[in-house]
């Protein structure tokens, strides 16, 4: 029998050291998440500018905390770049891994983003003393899968590879930058559908125990694309919402616009950019914004689904990016875009607000179910605002085997340009090459529409849509309104002016008139700058200056004022064209005839402001100097005083010397070139309109 003489000291030594064990494992429940984070980790030298303990900033601590929170089972994170995501995400896992025995699994687009990640966990841990002694064998162990003592383990994965997604069980699984390509459906093998699907049922074996947890992030992508913008819509949208200095309400902070008086601005220096308050129009300087950021607090904005939340954290919120940094990445983006390169304007969209990119077509002028919630109730056919009426024939070739076609729109105006829908009515029993098509249309265009005054009104003036010019009902569309001019009635017809070059016209009713191949003449007006004009009118509130109203209901034989009518209001988007100054709307979708009818009746608005008399009508409707539109050839108004300059008579031309019909210049004598050129100046002298001058009739209703 041997006597082991070191017994007690081994047995002692053996209970010191399960003593010690114990005490690290033994989990730190009575803190919270950021607390114990705060308590346990340090930031080693070379991953900060600032190394040493662990410090989160306030918006940083909620969203760590809520992570962890056992009741939120999906938590999805829309975010801008440098607003600490990561390190939340770092903190969270390990965090995890410390304090239960349950599989983590962390899944990156690619490789080098998964050893990327894990680098910054392994820095975090080999700088936090407490932590590492729960894996001392860290530089061991394989990087792509750490084990810790507590039984966690930690698996780094790749978006890439489809296989990923398949053979193993987690408990809690973070998707990295899921709006990434390489989270695209597919891989290395045929695609079996949706990769986040996939990871979510990895979690199914913890589901019955409620302890599934899946973190979703990403700096936002297309807008047709993305996979975290329409996840986030799921959830209760969380935003952080900060006090004013000056009001003290509390909101989350936007970009704005031009077109708004709230959000950041500058004059011409982006260095010099403020934030403008929603509620009072307290300017905020970048000290306000960071004091603000401290008292800031996280909000719902939406009622999501049961275990969703959701955190949207912009560039507003980074201590690393300043008004005037964000400003000037705006301000690179603008202009870039005007040269037809929109990668720096998506970029700042997408890293710097969070938000998707939407392609070149600009949102909406608005939300279809906001233009429906604006309906009014008309008392009568024509409401007691409205001066006069005017009219758009939009001419639609129709379909292979359909006749063609006109859809009407009628629109009053009244005082500051405001405009009423009356009636949209499409004309299309016969066919456009039936002469009962344009009786019927002539009827229509005709009709008197009943005024809340009791009075009878028709239209003031009609266009009419020449079509393409490469069929007959140009020239039937042509000879139709010259008729009607000839009689008397002021129905013009029009040809929209091609600008996909980004070409424009002086002014948007011609100063004279285009002769077309078969006789007859058309007014090619440019419908660009109106289509600006209309896209942001139709944002404004009814009674706002420029306004456009609908009616509730809608007349006999007219189209509903519905949603697919709004939709088809709202269809047309403006293009950016490389190398072009501005935006341009070539190339637009089919179905939109309401809006090109609404454009048509303000380019008949122009027509009445280009006559004599009015200057006069412009200033009585009260027409803001935005209105498109001054044109400049307009004649002054002789009534009201203005002087007119002499008619200067050309000389006559003796036709004795011009050449005969046809020879050209090089077979002429120089006495024939010089009456030639004599000729032209006497035609180009000649009176250049072939209309009447259009005077507003004074009577009870008009100055009413």
């Amino acid at each position: 029998m041997s006597i082991n003489w070191f017994a007690d000291e081994e047995e002692a030594f053996a209970v010191e050291a399960e003593k010690t064990v114990a005490s690290a494992l033994v989990p730190f429940t009575t803190l919270t998440p950021s607390e114990w984070c705060e308590a346990n980790l340090y930031i080693p030298a070379g991953r900060s500018s600032i190394p040493g303990k662990l410090k989160l900033y306030p918006y940083q601590k909620k969203v760590l905390d809520a992570i962890a929170d056992p009741k939120n089972k999906r938590i999805v994170i829309p975010k801008g770049s440098r607003t600490g995501y990561n390190l939340i995400l770092a903190c969270w896992q390990i965090y995890c891994a410390c304090n239960s025995r349950d599989p983590i699994v962390s899944i990156h687009p690619t490789e080098k983003g998964s050893r990327t990640h894990e680098e910054t966990i392994r820095g975090l841990i080999l700088a936090s003393e407490d932590v590492l002694r729960l894996i001392p064998d860290l530089e061991k162990q394989r990087w792509d899968h750490k084990r810790f003592l507590t039984g966690a383990e930690l698996f780094f994965k790749e978006a890439t590879k489809a296989s990923n997604f398949a053979e193993y069980s987690a408990c809690n699984a973070a998707a990295d930058e899921v709006d990434r390509p390489q989270w695209a459906d597919g891989g290395e093998t045929v695609s079996e559908g949706e990769k986040l699907d996939l990871l979510e049922t990895r979690l199914a074996a913890y589901v019955p125990f409620g302890l599934d947890k899946m973190v979703m992030g990403a700096s936002p992508g297309n807008d047709s694309t993305s996979r975290i913008w329409p996840r986030y819509m799921l959830t209760d949208q969380q935003k952080l919402f900060m006090p004013c200095h000056v009001c003290g309400e509390y909101d989350y902070l936007k970009w704005g616009g031009r077109e708004t008086d709230y959000g950041v601005k500058w004059d011409t220096d982006p260095k010099k950019a403020v934030y403008v308050c929603e509620h009072c129009g307290g300017v905020w300087s970048e000290k306000h914004r960071k004091a603000a950021l401290r008292k800031a607090e996280w909000r719902p904005t939406a009622e999501g689904l049961p275990g969703w939340t959701g955190f949207h954290m912009p560039g507003f919120m980074s201590p690393f990016w300043s008004l005037a940094d964000l400003a000037a990445a705006f301000d690179k983006g603008t202009k870039m875009a005007a040269m037809g390169r929109f990668g720096s304007l998506q970029a700042f969209i997408n890293t710097k607000l969070g938000e998707t990119w939407k392609e070149r077509d600009a949102k909406a002028p608005a939300k279809i179910h906001e233009l429906q919630e604006r309906v009014e109730h008309y008392k009568s056919e024509v409401p007691a605002q409205v001066l006069f009426v005017l009219a758009f024939a939009d001419t639609q070739e129709g379909k292979a085997g359909e006749n063609g076609y006109h859809e009407v729109g009628f629109y009053g105006v009244g005082a500051g340009e405001q405009m009423w829908h009356i009636g949209q009515f499409i004309v299309r029993e016969h066919g456009l090459d039936d002469d009962r098509h344009w009786a019927q249309l002539e009827a229509l265009l005709s009709r008197e529409w009943k005024h809340e005054s009791g009075r009878s009104m028709g239209a003031a003036v009609a266009c009419v849509d020449s079509g393409t010019g490469t069929s007959d009902h140009t020239h039937r569309v042509v000879r139709f309104c010259n008729d009607a001019e000839r009689a008397g009635k002021m129905w013009y017809a029009t040809k929209g002016y091609s600008n996909q070059k980004g070409n424009k016209l002086p002014t948007i009713w011609p100063r004279e008139t285009s002769t077309t191949k078969r006789g007859g003449y058309v007014c090619v007006v440019d419908t660009r700058p109106v289509k600006s004009l209309l896209l942001e009118r139709l944002k404004r509130a009814p009674g706002e200056h420029g306004s456009i109203h609908f009616p509730s209901a809608h007349l006999e034989g007219a189209l509903p004022v519905d949603a697919r009518f709004f939709k088809r209001l709202t269809k047309e988007r403006p293009k950016v064209i490389p190398g072009q100054d501005g935006v341009s709307w070539a190339g637009q979708p089919s179905d939109q005839e309401p809006w090109d009818c609404l454009v048509g009746c303000y380019v008949a608005l122009e027509s009445l402001y280009s006559k004599k008399g009015g200057a006069k009508l412009r200033l009585d409707l009260g027409a803001p100097p935005e209105s498109v539109a001054v044109n400049k050839a307009e004649e002054p108004d002789n009534e009201a005083g203005a002087q007119t300059a002499p008619m200067v008579t050309p000389a006559p031309v003796n036709t004795s010397d011009l050449p005969p019909p046809g020879a050209p210049p090089w077979k002429q004598t120089p006495a024939q070139r010089a009456a030639v050129e004599a000729a032209r100046g006497k035609q180009a002298a000649a009176p250049a309109s072939r209309r009447a001058p259009f005077q507003m009739v004074r009577s009870t209703f008009v100055s009413r």
